[in-house]
């Protein structure tokens, strides 16, 4: 069996979205003849974390786990703790200047300090083990400047990861000219270097495979994000007489409920929905600013915000509802599709995505899974929540997403298209 390194920042016990793509793979992948050991940071405490998802790690996977030389870390660990057991860390570094420093000194991102304390693990446990390729997933970028210098050490193939775009990603701040330079030049640097690159859709595969020159554009490829469909057998959550509609994961920069609110709010306040029948869910990390706009609106007894919950059971949630919400901000990009959802997809409930044009308006429209609505056209909201209430309320359900098209992201799939990259990247170097 081959072996893999698995470069991964984020993996668990941290609960956030990007860890499932590398807890999936590895799970999957002794199936295709691929073993990993896998390099992360050691634990620190996060905004959300879940152990249940160790539960998901093959026991025959080695995690190595290393210091990181960053200010969160280091910040969180000088800190006491608040009196609600969050680290006052988490609110520092995220308020005044500190997001600005953090950007301004910190390049390609705030976890480029894992590099130096990591390369020197990661290059003796190349030297112990035999393995046959790297492997490493971003974001944080310092994943890749990692692998980078590994494969200089170690002379193994590179297979870098992109669950988003770099030099073109809407979320990431560069403060002046200099800073989006070095970032564009360590983008390119990096992409060079690497045997294949993988994206999870062709919209980022396009903006990566621009940086390269034409001769070397074959190498970027796309391993889709996906879902397990072993998570959904898991028993739903208790349903409810009343149209039931999900969200699950945070709300964060333009991603805001108060759109999708004022559009159910005018209903109910017109008649059309009873405000006795309808019941919405967000599961997740709570904003403070979205349950203010529930109660402006008189939504109160209408919407339940459920604080973050291990995986399994926003699965639960998904499963139990009649409407799955799906939400991306109007200026987040065309590249943007997000994780969550692929799982709305393997979950097989219809979808209202509240979304601009780009790669998740397109893939709910081609597979006829939902219907994609902008995320501030509050008219349109309402014509497509009254028309989805209305067909609820003829036939008890909605239409179920068909299996033929939830398998296409099914990660066992999914896996074994990333498990012959990763043959063809060994066979490429004569390492067969």
């Amino acid at each position: 069996m081959r072996q893999v390194f698995i470069i991964s920042y984020f993996f668990p016990p941290l609960g956030l979205a990007g860890v499932q793509r590398t807890l999936k793979f590895i799970k999957y992948l002794p199936s295709y003849g691929w073993r990993a050991t896998v390099l992360t940071v050691k634990e620190v405490d996060w905004f959300v974390r879940d152990r249940t998802l160790l539960d998901e790690v093959p026991e025959d996977v080695e995690v190595i786990r290393t210091e990181s030389l960053e200010p969160f870390r280091l910040t969180h660990l000088l800190l006491p703790r608040r009196g609600s057991g969050v680290s006052q860390a988490q609110f520092l570094l995220r308020r005044g200047p500190f997001p600005y420093l953090n950007d301004f000194l910190f390049v390609p991102d705030g976890k480029v300090g894992w590099v130096p304390a990591a390369l020197g693990q990661a290059r003796r446990a190349a030297l112990a083990d035999h393995f046959d390729l790297i492997y490493s997933t971003a974001p944080p970028y310092s994943a890749h400047l990692l692998a980078s210098l590994l494969k200089l050490h170690t002379g193994l193939p590179m297979v870098i990861d992109f669950r988003d775009s770099w030099s073109d990603n809407p979320f990431t701040r560069r403060p002046t000219p200099f800073h989006r330079a070095l970032v564009s030049y360590l983008e390119r640097r990096t992409l060079r270097r690497a045997d294949v690159v993988v994206a999870v859709d062709r919209a980022i595969a396009g903006l990566l495979a621009r940086k390269l020159r034409p001769e070397e554009q074959s190498k970027v490829r796309v391993v889709e994000q996906g879902y397990d469909p072993e998570d959904f057998l898991v028993r739903p959550a208790p349903r409810d007489r009343r149209f039931t509609i999900v969200y699950t994961g945070t709300f964060i920069g333009d991603r805001t409920c108060r759109y999708l609110l004022t559009a159910l709010s005018h209903l109910i306040v017109q008649g059309r929905i009873p405000r006795d029948d309808v019941r919405v869910c967000f599961v997740g990390a709570r904003a403070r600013s979205e349950e203010q706009v529930a109660t402006r609106l008189g939504l109160d007894e209408v919407v339940e915000f459920i604080p973050y919950v291990p995986h399994r059971d926003s699965i639960s949630y998904l499963m139990s509802a009649d409407l799955l919400w799906l939400i991306i901000g109007p200026d987040e990009g065309e590249t943007i599709a997000t994780g969550k959802l692929y799982e709305y997809l393997g979950a097989r409930r219809p979808i209202l995505a509240s979304v601009p044009r780009g790669m998740a308006q397109e893939l709910i429209e081609s597979t006829g899974a939902g219907i994609a609505v902008h995320p501030r056209d509050v008219p349109g909201l309402e014509r497509v929540l009254l028309q989805l209430y209305r067909n609820y309320k003829q036939d008890r359900q909605l239409p179920e997403i068909p299996p033929e098209v939830a398998a296409r992201f099914d990660r066992r799939y999914l896996t074994g298209k990333l498990a012959a990259i990763f043959d063809e990247a060994v066979r490429a170097r004569g390492r067969a």
